[in-house]
């Protein structure tokens, strides 16, 4: 008949959390007590569940104190590789001080697994995704999760997400993570992600996008976001790049910075805004949204307000398109410098 699923426990029946996945056949559960244990783990093969007591108790206390250290060694504190399915689960850990190539805390290639509950902190990949990369058509959802301090020598100083996978991102918090490049909080290449009920604050990129960046045939979908205090030179909460598309409906833009684009950065590529709100953006040069090469902007039902003026200006545009409709715009058709392509100041626009 089926094998009945175990759980095992660490370490009071095994001296360590690899040892006891390698024990683990499919849908076992490895329970990990309170402590710091210095690992870097591989999960292959089986689909299991590695947690806390919090899958048991719920307690949130125990998510601070159940701790997986990577030891800064040149590895992923976790490895999650080929096949893991829907049915894998991390939960109720802190994932601290990996130091990798990709993924310095948790690095995801073709698995599909979901992490849940989690603390994902102080770690640093030397190219993509400080604290998680997706990457070869993963499916990986993240719900719950702090990620704080992680860096990313290239992009995504929390998440990269790459090479046709696809992410969904909800009820997260991404705060004070750094790109040497691009996107401080969030990087996208040729990729989809849907992220929802996230706030995105302070993070930092050196150039593009300081809380997401998109680029190389990619999409990414916000959903009741707050992109709030976040800095680049290129776009201070997103920068949009080649042939990619975001869209931002219920999110919030506030108190981001930038040289260029204090909220957006758009270059050869599409932004579109439904029932958003965008105030207390500052931009050093140019607009709150510029674009770049021909580009797309659309807003529909939103608020543009108390941003640096102009609120959107192109830059060599030739054949880009701005189109405003139903929206509260601060000075109203003098807030946009637009020079080429098409602009369109359509029905039911306000100023307030």
């Amino acid at each position: 008949g089926d094998c009945i699923a175990r759980i095992l426990h660490v370490p009071d029946n095994f001296e360590s959390i690899q040892i006891a996945i390698d024990d683990c056949q499919d849908r076992d559960t490895v329970i990990v007590s309170p402590g710091t244990y210095f690992e870097n783990l591989t999960l292959s093969d089986n689909s299991i569940t590695l947690a806390s007591l919090f899958l048991i108790t719920g307690d949130r206390v125990l998510i601070d104190s159940t701790i997986i250290d990577g030891g800064e060694n040149g590895q992923s504190v976790v490895n999650i590789r080929d096949s893991q399915g829907r049915e894998s689960l991390i939960s109720g850990l802190t994932i601290t001080n990996g130091f990798s190539d990709y993924g310095g805390g948790i690095y995801i290639r073709h698995s599909a697994p979901r992490l849940e509950d989690l603390i994902i902190r102080n770690n640093t990949a030397q190219r993509n995704g400080g604290g998680v990369y997706n990457t070869e058509e993963s499916e990986t959802r993240l719900s719950n999760i702090t990620f704080e301090n992680n860096t990313a020598n290239n992009g995504g100083g929390a998440v990269s997400i790459y090479q046709l996978s696809n992410i969904y991102i909800n009820n997260c918090v991404i705060r004070s993570n750094h790109a040497e490049l691009f996107g401080g909080g969030v990087q996208c290449s040729n990729a989809t992600a849907l992220i929802e009920n996230v706030r995105i604050e302070s993070n930092t990129s050196g150039q593009y996008g300081g809380a997401i960046h998109v680029f190389g045939l990619a999409s990414v979908r916000l959903n009741g976001a707050e992109l709030i205090g976040n800095q680049a030179i290129l776009g201070g909460a997103i920068g949009v790049w080649n042939e990619s598309l975001v869209s931002a409906t219920f999110v919030l833009f506030a108190e981001n910075t930038a040289t260029f684009g204090g909220a957006v950065w758009i270059e050869l590529g599409s932004f579109v805004a439904n029932n958003s709100t965008f105030s207390g953006n500052q931009c050093e040069e140019s607009g709150v949204i510029v674009l770049s090469g021909v580009s797309q902007v659309l807003f529909d039902t939103s608020i543009l307000w108390n941003n640096t003026q102009p609120v959107v200006a192109t830059i060599a545009a030739e054949g880009s398109l701005v189109d405003v409709n139903y929206s509260d715009i601060e000075s109203g058709r003098e807030s946009f410098s637009f020079e080429g392509g098409d602009f369109q100041w359509g029905d039911g626009n306000i100023t307030v």
